[in-house]
């Protein structure tokens, strides 16, 4: 059986304690696709340079987590004053480089996600071992947050070296994929969650925003819309952040919650388990990105199909990319982005309305794995 090596950062809830902190979307995506490989008939290697960002020292290790899908994580040292989270990084690259050196093989297939933290010197070491990469294009983050020039110019070397591709939009192949390299397009997890036993035991309407606490990408204008929204709704915030954004947020819910109506929380960051009890738990999800800024023009929310995964109705915020795409039909719409237009969309759903979202992500999903076999070839 061919083994594909994925290099992205990656944990599972087994090492919450090592502190590592994935992101659940990106850690959803990877599941999605390892999984799609296995059922191909591959087995999946997932390669993770994921350092902790905890005061302890922790051994690598090398585990099944999956039928078909083994996960390496490396060695890490301490994280804590400059020196040592210096140390930290220089031993992380180390280690990772070593093992890439030893593993990577003449003709292996090799994707990764994007990445300029590591990626030059893995692509060239790649190109040495004769290696194919296919990389996972979630955004462009010269977008997101402008990148000084020499880090702009990597991306952009970056972008153009992959052999082939798979986007989170058709837009980024548009944009980024000028030489017409063989790509596949994947939104998000098509992979429907089983249904847990989950709820709060109240007669609310639960509405959760998911994600990074980052105002860009949407945490603030969720929180305020709770402002026009009346007492028989909960609105959770679940996410990580900067100290200086969890602040905001916190500070933002205090001041919508002094004016009574609906409830507001800050949930924390939770592991993948306790995330899908949770998500489960809640009726709404909020993709209530800034449409104004530049990565709205390419990138896909993947949170969007993680809601989707969990059975939620989703709101989403009009942009080309989520408008376009197939699962515009079964959105909850808002134009302006404005609190009170955001609240309206919300108070409009009909709860009792029957709903199931499962045919078409199992449709996506079918669509998806034809066009990862004839990537992988």
């Amino acid at each position: 059986m061919k083994e594909i090596k994925y290099i992205a950062f990656y944990d599972t809830a087994d090492n919450v304690a090592e502190d590592r902190r994935p992101s659940l979307a990106a850690k959803s995506k990877v599941d999605f696709i390892s999984k799609a490989l296995v059922r191909l008939g591959f087995s999946v290697r997932i390669i993770s340079p994921l350092r902790t960002k905890s005061r302890g020292r922790f051994a690598g290790k090398d585990a099944q987590i999956a039928p078909g899908i083994r996960l390496r994580l490396f060695s890490t040292l301490p994280w804590g004053n400059v020196a040592q989270k210096a140390l930290s990084v220089l031993w992380g690259e180390a280690v990772f480089f070593l093992y890439l050196l030893r593993h990577v093989r003449r003709g292996d297939t090799v994707i990764m996600y994007h990445e300029t933290a590591y990626f030059q010197w893995v692509r060239r070491l790649l190109c040495l071992k004769g290696a194919r990469l296919i990389l996972e294009v979630e955004e462009i983050f010269d977008d997101v947050s402008p990148l000084p020039p020499r880090r702009r110019k990597a991306e952009q070397r970056l972008l153009r070296a992959a052999d082939r591709y798979i986007f989170s939009t058709e837009f980024l192949n548009q944009r980024v994929n000028t030489q017409g390299k063989p790509y596949a397009v994947l939104y998000g997890t098509y992979e429907s969650e089983p249904r847990r036993e989950a709820g709060f035991g109240d007669a609310l309407i639960h509405v959760l925003y998911a994600g990074i606490l980052e105002p860009r990408k949407g945490v603030i204008a969720a929180i305020r819309a709770a402002r026009f929204l009346p007492v028989g709704y909960h609105l959770h915030v679940l996410g990580f952040g900067t100290e200086e954004d969890r602040q905001r947020v916190l500070d933002e819910i205090a001041e919508v919650t002094s004016r009574g109506g609906a409830r507001v929380t800050y949930d924390g960051y939770l592991s993948a388990e306790e995330f899908t009890r949770f998500a489960q738990s809640c009726h709404i999800g909020l993709c209530t990105q800034d449409s104004t800024a530049s990565f709205s023009n390419t990138s896909f929310p993947s949170k969007l199909l993680v809601y989707l995964s969990n059975g939620l109705r989703v709101v989403s915020v009009r942009i080309p990319t989520i408008e376009e795409s197939p699962l515009a039909g079964i959105l909850y719409f808002y134009e302006r982005q404005t609190p009170e237009e955001l609240a309206a969309v919300i108070r409009s759903i009909d709860m009792s309305a029957p709903y199931d979202c499962r045919k078409l992500l199992d449709e996506l999903k079918q669509g998806f794995e034809r066009d990862l076999a004839a990537l992988i070839g």
